[in-house]
């Protein structure tokens, strides 16, 4: 038996797992990299919003939304809400329901479906014509103010200027909408 052959042989397998363990050591930290890197990524990525009414740019990091956003937020919810006709109601109250608190879901929800009932009745029609939004102190209400006009088959029932109370709650990256009432 020739010991150089095996000697050889053997030699060249142990190279061979040097030269595989060696590579196998490169990839285990280089996904140890890329997780780490991952990780980071996802602590420091930032969401892009864009709302039905984009005016002027705003940021939200995790929980923390600038007052810009909320304003923008407001004035959408309140056209959805206070802008309608008889026909466009229930659309409407569809698209603002879905901003609703769960917690005051069915309460606003019937409310809202006697209001489409009345509406549908008499017909109603009602432009709002939004004019400011402030934000209110804790920071979870925002107080609209607005020209409303409501007409009934064209003719004028009310031209007055309106405020609206609305209580929110912006996080886990959803606005909701936990009450929304005629102010003072």
């Amino acid at each position: 038996m020739k010991t150089e052959n095996y000697s050889s042989a053997t030699s060249k397998i142990f190279a061979e797992n040097r030269l595989i363990k060696f590579v196998l050591v490169g990839m285990v930290l280089l996904q140890v990299i890329l997780a780490y890197s991952l990780v980071f990524a996802l602590k420091h990525q930032r969401t892009i919003v864009l709302p039905a009414v984009v005016d002027r740019p705003f940021e939200i990091r995790g929980n923390e939304y600038n007052e810009d956003y909320i304003k923008m937020m407001s004035r959408y919810l309140s056209g959805l809400f206070l802008n309608y006709t008889h026909a466009s109601i229930e659309e409407q109250f569809s698209d603002f329901l879905k901003f609703v608190d769960p917690a005051s879901f069915a309460s606003t929800r019937k409310k809202m479906v006697s209001l489409m009932g009345e509406v549908t009745r008499l017909r109603i029609d009602s432009s709002f014509y939004y004019q400011k939004a402030v934000l209110l102190p804790p920071g979870d209400t925002v107080s609209i103010v607005g020209r409303r006009i409501q007409r009934t088959d064209g003719t004028l029932v009310s031209d007055t200027m309106e405020k609206y109370l609305m209580t929110f709650d912006a996080s886990n990256g959803k606005f909701i909408v936990k009450t929304m009432t005629a102010g003072n």
